[in-house]
Protein backbone atom coordinates (compact mmCIF):
# COMPACT_ATOMS: atom_id res chain seq x y z
CA UNK A 1 0.00 0.00 0.00
CA UNK A 2 1.24 3.02 -0.44
CA UNK A 3 1.47 6.21 1.76
CA UNK A 4 -0.13 9.21 1.41
CA UNK A 5 2.87 11.15 0.27
CA UNK A 6 3.69 8.21 -2.11
CA UNK A 7 -0.03 8.52 -3.33
CA UNK A 8 0.46 12.06 -4.17
CA UNK A 9 3.76 11.38 -6.32
CA UNK A 10 2.20 8.77 -8.21
CA UNK A 11 -1.22 11.08 -8.64
CA UNK A 12 1.15 13.81 -9.93
CA UNK A 13 3.44 11.74 -12.30
CA UNK A 14 0.26 9.55 -13.84
CA UNK A 15 -1.61 12.64 -14.22
CA UNK A 16 -2.25 12.85 -18.50
CA UNK A 17 -3.46 15.91 -20.36
CA UNK A 18 -5.77 14.77 -23.20
CA UNK A 19 -5.37 17.82 -25.42
CA UNK A 20 -3.60 21.35 -26.18
CA UNK A 21 -6.14 23.58 -23.88
CA UNK A 22 -5.12 23.67 -20.41
CA UNK A 23 -4.38 26.55 -18.05
CA UNK A 24 -1.50 25.06 -15.44
CA UNK A 25 -0.64 26.55 -12.24
CA UNK A 26 2.93 25.56 -10.79
CA UNK A 27 4.06 26.95 -7.42
CA UNK A 28 7.66 25.88 -6.06
CA UNK A 29 10.24 26.69 -3.47
CA UNK A 30 13.22 28.97 -5.04
CA UNK A 31 15.52 26.40 -5.94
CA UNK A 32 16.16 24.83 -8.67
CA UNK A 33 13.86 22.83 -10.74
CA UNK A 34 12.62 21.99 -14.19
CA UNK A 35 9.37 20.39 -15.34
CA UNK A 36 8.95 19.49 -18.99
CA UNK A 37 5.21 18.43 -20.41
CA UNK A 38 5.77 15.85 -22.72
CA UNK A 39 3.74 12.97 -25.29
CA UNK A 40 4.94 9.76 -26.66
CA UNK A 41 7.84 11.95 -29.05
CA UNK A 42 9.13 14.06 -26.25
CA UNK A 43 8.75 17.34 -24.66
CA UNK A 44 6.56 20.29 -25.83
CA UNK A 45 7.20 22.63 -23.03
CA UNK A 46 9.39 22.63 -20.52
CA UNK A 47 9.40 25.02 -17.56
CA UNK A 48 12.51 25.90 -15.44
CA UNK A 49 13.82 27.69 -12.73
CA UNK A 50 17.50 28.04 -11.76
CA UNK A 51 18.56 30.88 -9.19
CA UNK A 52 21.76 30.60 -9.87
CA UNK A 53 21.43 32.08 -13.41
CA UNK A 54 21.78 35.32 -12.64
CA UNK A 55 19.82 37.40 -14.95
CA UNK A 56 18.00 34.48 -16.34
CA UNK A 57 16.30 32.57 -13.69
CA UNK A 58 13.35 31.48 -15.50
CA UNK A 59 13.42 29.18 -18.61
CA UNK A 60 9.99 28.43 -20.86
CA UNK A 61 11.24 26.62 -23.82
CA UNK A 62 14.45 28.35 -23.80
CA UNK A 63 13.52 31.44 -23.58
CA UNK A 64 15.02 32.98 -20.29
CA UNK A 65 14.41 35.89 -17.85
CA UNK A 66 15.35 37.40 -15.05
CA UNK A 67 12.84 36.29 -11.97
CA UNK A 68 13.53 36.73 -7.92
CA UNK A 69 11.23 34.63 -5.58
CA UNK A 70 8.00 35.84 -4.52
CA UNK A 71 6.92 35.79 -0.68
CA UNK A 72 9.76 33.26 -0.72
CA UNK A 73 7.57 31.14 -4.17
CA UNK A 74 7.92 31.04 -7.62
CA UNK A 75 4.75 30.91 -9.19
CA UNK A 76 3.69 30.26 -12.65
CA UNK A 77 0.31 30.36 -14.16
CA UNK A 78 0.81 28.76 -18.08
CA UNK A 79 -2.01 29.02 -20.70
CA UNK A 80 -1.18 26.11 -23.45
CA UNK A 81 -3.98 26.63 -26.32
CA UNK A 82 -2.92 24.68 -29.38
CA UNK A 83 0.17 26.50 -30.92
CA UNK A 84 0.70 29.26 -28.23
CA UNK A 85 1.86 28.73 -24.97
CA UNK A 86 1.50 32.06 -22.27
CA UNK A 87 3.64 31.86 -19.20
CA UNK A 88 3.46 34.62 -16.52
CA UNK A 89 5.82 33.89 -12.96
CA UNK A 90 5.19 35.98 -10.14
CA UNK A 91 2.87 38.25 -11.37
CA UNK A 92 6.16 40.18 -13.06
CA UNK A 93 7.42 38.39 -15.97
CA UNK A 94 5.64 37.05 -19.44
CA UNK A 95 6.36 34.91 -21.87
CA UNK A 96 5.19 34.00 -25.27
CA UNK A 97 6.25 31.06 -27.04
CA UNK A 98 5.02 28.87 -29.51
CA UNK A 99 4.80 25.10 -29.90
CA UNK A 100 4.86 23.54 -33.50
CA UNK A 101 3.24 20.10 -33.63
CA UNK A 102 0.08 18.71 -32.17
CA UNK A 103 0.58 16.29 -29.29
CA UNK A 104 0.64 12.59 -29.96
CA UNK A 105 -0.65 10.31 -27.22
CA UNK A 106 -1.33 11.78 -23.89
CA UNK A 107 0.49 14.92 -22.39
CA UNK A 108 2.61 14.44 -18.78
CA UNK A 109 4.44 15.83 -16.31
CA UNK A 110 7.65 14.80 -15.91
CA UNK A 111 10.26 16.09 -13.65
CA UNK A 112 12.81 14.10 -11.53
CA UNK A 113 12.84 13.40 -7.82
CA UNK A 114 15.38 16.40 -7.01
CA UNK A 115 12.67 18.58 -8.95
CA UNK A 116 9.45 17.50 -6.98
CA UNK A 117 11.36 18.32 -3.61
CA UNK A 118 10.86 21.90 -4.82
CA UNK A 119 7.52 21.47 -6.22
CA UNK A 120 4.56 22.80 -3.85
CA UNK A 121 1.86 22.37 -6.37
CA UNK A 122 0.80 22.04 -9.81
CA UNK A 123 -2.67 21.70 -10.95
CA UNK A 124 -3.73 21.48 -14.44
CA UNK A 125 -7.45 22.88 -15.69
CA UNK A 126 -9.03 22.51 -19.26
CA UNK A 127 -10.12 24.73 -20.80
CA UNK A 128 -12.39 25.69 -23.23
CA UNK A 129 -9.83 25.94 -27.17
CA UNK A 130 -10.65 29.17 -28.94
CA UNK A 131 -10.73 27.11 -32.19
CA UNK A 132 -10.93 23.21 -33.49
CA UNK A 133 -7.72 24.24 -36.30
CA UNK A 134 -5.74 26.13 -34.33
CA UNK A 135 -2.58 24.25 -34.43
CA UNK A 136 -0.13 26.02 -36.73
CA UNK A 137 2.88 23.87 -38.89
Amino acid sequence: LLQPIEQQVHALRSAAISEPSVELELLAQPRRFRVDLVDDEGALISIAYDPEKTGAEWSLNGKNAPLTPWNERIHVHLYWDGSVVEAIANLLRSCTVRVYRAPKGPVRAVFSDADLDALISLVATKIRPISKDRLTT
